[in-house]
C-alpha cells in the first residue's frame, strides 16, 4: 500500500518552502521613476552629453549634486545642464587682438 506524503499534498515541497499563492506570485516591484525635475544617471547618459562614467566621475568628485530616490541615484536635471552643457565661449587669436 502507498503512503501519501503529507507534505506534498498540502502544497509544499518536502524539507521546502511552503506553495505561493499565485496572488502573492504575481507582485510587482513598484517602479522607480525620478521625481520631476531629475533624472536617473542611466538616462542622462542615454542622452548622449556625457557617458555614464563622466556623470559618475562629477558626483565623486562634489562637481555634481546627487542623491538617492527610492534606491535609485538621481541627479536635477538644471545641475546637470550646468555642469555639462554650460556653453564656455572659447577665445581665438583673432578676436583676442581686435580687442
Amino acid at each position: 500500500m502507498l503512503q501519501s506524503n503529507s507534505s506534498v499534498t498540502n502544497g509544499s515541497r518536502r524539507g521546502g518552502y511552503p506553495a505561493v499563492q499565485a496572488s502573492q506570485q504575481m507582485k510587482r516591484r513598484r517602479r522607480r521613476d525620478p521625481p520631476a525635475g531629475y533624472a536617473t544617471v542611466a538616462l542622462l547618459a542615454e542622452r548622449g552629453d556625457a557617458a555614464r562614467s563622466s556623470i559618475y566621475d562629477a558626483i565623486k568628485r562634489g562637481d555634481l549634486p546627487a542623491f538617492r530616490h527610492r534606491g535609485v541615484l538621481v541627479v536635477r536635471e538644471a545641475d546637470y545642464d550646468r555642469a555639462f552643457l554650460a556653453i564656455t565661449p572659447v577665445e581665438t587669436g583673432a578676436s583676442a587682438r581686435n580687442d
